[in-house]
C-alpha cells in the first residue's frame, strides 16, 4: 500500500531542470535559418504581407544575405500584383554584391516580369555604381529589356 501511495504522489515532487542541449553560440546560428525557413514558407503560402515584415527583419539583422532571397520576395510579390512593394524593395537597394550573378539575374527577371520599367532602370544604375554585371548574362538581360521597354 505504501508503494502505491508513493507512486501516486510522485507528481508532487519537483521535477529536475533539464540540461540545455543547445549552447548560446549554436542558438545564434539557428535563428537565421529559422527566420529564413519561416520566410520561405510564408512566400510559398502566398502570405506576402506577413513575409514583407519577416523579410525586413532578416535584412535589418543580416544585411549581407544573397540576392536570391530578394529575388524570391520579388517573384512572390509579382504574382500577387504587389508592384508598389517591389518598387520599394528595389528603391532600398544601395549596392549590389557582384558575387551573386545568378541572384542578380533572378532579381532582374522578377522586376521585368512584374512590368516595372523604373525599377529595372534603378537596378541597372545600382549595377553600374557598384561595378557589377560585367558578366554577359545580367547585362544582356537588363540592357535588352530596357531597350525593348523604353522603345
Amino acid at each position: 500500500m505504501a508503494s502505491s501511495l508513493h507512486s501516486n504522489l510522485t507528481f508532487l515532487l519537483p521535477t529536475p531542470k533539464p540540461k540545455p542541449i543547445i549552447t548560446q553560440s549554436s542558438t545564434v546560428h539557428h535563428i537565421p535559418a529559422d527566420l529564413l525557413a519561416a520566410l520561405r514558407e510564408l512566400l510559398r503560402q502566398g502570405e506576402c504581407a506577413v513575409a514583407l515584415h519577416v523579410f525586413s527583419a532578416v535584412r535589418a539583422e543580416y544585411p549581407d544575405r544573397d540576392l536570391g532571397l530578394l529575388a524570391d520576395m520579388i517573384s512572390a510579390l509579382g504574382k500577387k500584383g504587389m508592384r508598389d512593394e517591389i518598387d520599394r524593395l528595389i528603391g532600398e537597394l544601395e549596392e549590389i554584391d557582384g558575387g551573386d550573378e545568378k541572384g542578380l539575374v533572378r532579381v532582374i527577371k522578377g522586376v521585368i516580369g512584374a512590368g516595372l520599367k523604373e525599377s529595372t532602370v534603378r537596378i541597372y544604375g545600382v549595377m553600374k555604381r557598384s561595378g557589377v554585371g560585367s558578366r554577359l548574362e545580367s547585362r544582356r538581360i537588363c540592357g535588352g529589356n530596357l531597350e525593348n521597354s523604353l522603345v
